[in-house]
C-alpha cells in the first residue's frame, strides 16, 4: 500500500463483467521469491520503484473456480514512494488497467473491488483475520 497526502495508489480497472473498479497494486508472487522481491518487482513492472516497509495484512482467500476452489493468499506491505513519481501506465499493464490513480483515503474502502481489498484501508485492520470466501 503506497500513501501520498491522506491518498492511496490504486489502479483503476474496467472489464464488460465487472464495470469500472479500483484495485490495489499487485502481483502473483514467482516460485522461490520473497514476498519483498515480490512488490519491488511488480512496482518495477509499473515503471516506478518503492520501499518495501514492514507487513500490514495477511489474508487467505479461497475464489470458487469452474475446475474447484482456488487458495490465494494475500499480503499486503506499507511501501514508500519517492515524491517525485507521478502515477502514470508502465509499458505492460494488464489488459483491464485503465490508469494508475491516487485515491482518497476516506472514499477509497467503498471503492474497491473485494472487501478483502478493503479491510486493510481501516485503522482497525488485523495482520490477519482469517478466511475469506470470495
Amino acid at each position: 500500500m503506497i500513501w501520498r497526502e491522506g491518498k492511496l495508489l490504486v489502479q483503476l480497472k474496467e472489464t464488460r463483467r465487472k464495470g469500472t473498479y479500483l484495485t490495489l497494486p499487485g502481483s502473483k508472487q514467482e516460485p522461490s521469491e520473497t514476498l519483498h522481491r515480490c512488490v519491488r518487482r511488480h512496482c518495477e513492472e509499473e515503471d516506478f520503484r518503492v520501499d518495501v516497509g514492514r507487513l500490514l495484512h495477511v489474508e487467505e482467500v479461497f475464489k470458487s473456480r469452474k475446475d474447484g476452489v482456488r487458495h490465494q493468499p494475500e499480503h499486503l506491505s506499507e511501501c514508500s514512494i519517492s515524491d517525485a513519481y507521478e502515477a502514470a501506465m508502465g509499458p505492460n499493464p494488464d489488459k483491464a488497467q485503465i490508469n494508475p490513480i491516487w485515491f482518497d483515503r476516506s472514499t477509497v474502502a467503498d471503492r474497491l473491488r473485494s472487501a478483502h481489498d478493503a479491510a486493510p484501508t481501516g485503522s482497525n485492520a488485523h495482520v490477519y483475520p482469517g478466511r475469506f470466501h470470495g
